[in-house]
């Protein structure tokens, strides 16, 4: 799965813009929980930030490959992820459990 230059250049400026508008609004002191199912992902499952409220951010959900037995490492092609809808209700459960997984309720 890959993604127009143009597209990742304008993604990173949204998120560089959203950091510089919103890091002022930080506390000083907000505590971070940092998730990561797997301790040798790139990324994080989500973080979350309490102080004074709290707010849960979800990060890099990519659908599981249709073969139980694989792992995403084993991903050759789009069609080892399954045609729009299974990658689509894999990715929501992904984001449903991760979100049950800090108490909050999603609706179905």
């Amino acid at each position: 799965m890959s993604f127009s230059p143009g597209f990742r250049t304008r993604a990173l400026a949204a998120l560089g813009f959203a950091a510089a508008v919103l890091a002022p609004m930080a506390p000083a002191h907000a505590q971070v929980t940092k998730l990561q199912a797997d301790p040798k992902a790139l990324i994080l499952d989500g973080a979350e930030v309490a102080a004074g409220t709290d707010l849960f951010f979800l990060s890099g959900q990519l659908a599981a490959p249709v073969d139980p037995k694989k792992t995403f490492a084993d991903v050759k092609s789009v069609d080892d992820l399954g045609d729009t809808k299974t990658q689509t209700i894999s990715v929501l459960t992904k984001i449903k459990a991760l979100l049950e997984s800090r108490a909050t309720r999603c609706r179905t």
